[in-house]
């Protein structure tokens, strides 16, 4: 126990002997674009003309076409929907490249301006 207490008293009067480091630090700003998406619409599944139809309306064939027909138009119209969302996904995604640019630009010519101290 001594042998211990003699050690630890040894390294800790060398260590509060040795001088001491100081270290200097700063703080330097970055320009970061922040990434931001929209979140996606609420997509719900269409309630289709076809699935209306009784046992009695598929007996008749004309009122089978119409009421395909009447889906088709339905999926056409949620396939628009999907597409216009895509693209606005696409003109959110190029946004975000050119404001990358931009930032990038800006923070290389502020890192110019800093001097690096030796």
């Amino acid at each position: 126990m001594v042998k211990k207490l003699t050690i630890f008293a040894v390294v800790f009067l060398v260590g509060c002997a040795s001088p001491q480091i100081r270290l200097k630090t700063e703080v330097q700003e970055s320009y970061v674009p922040i990434l931001y998406c929209p979140a996606p619409p609420q997509i719900t599944h269409p309630t289709l003309a076809i699935e209306g139809m009784s046992s009695e309306d598929l007996q008749d064939s004309g009122e089978v076409v119409k009421h395909y027909k009447a889906t088709i138009i339905q999926l056409q119209g949620v396939i628009d929907e999907l597409e216009t969302t895509l693209d606005q996904y696409d003109k959110n995604n190029e946004a975000y490249k050119e404001l990358e640019k931009e930032f990038d630009a800006k923070w290389k010519e502020k890192q110019k301006k800093i001097e690096v101290p030796k």
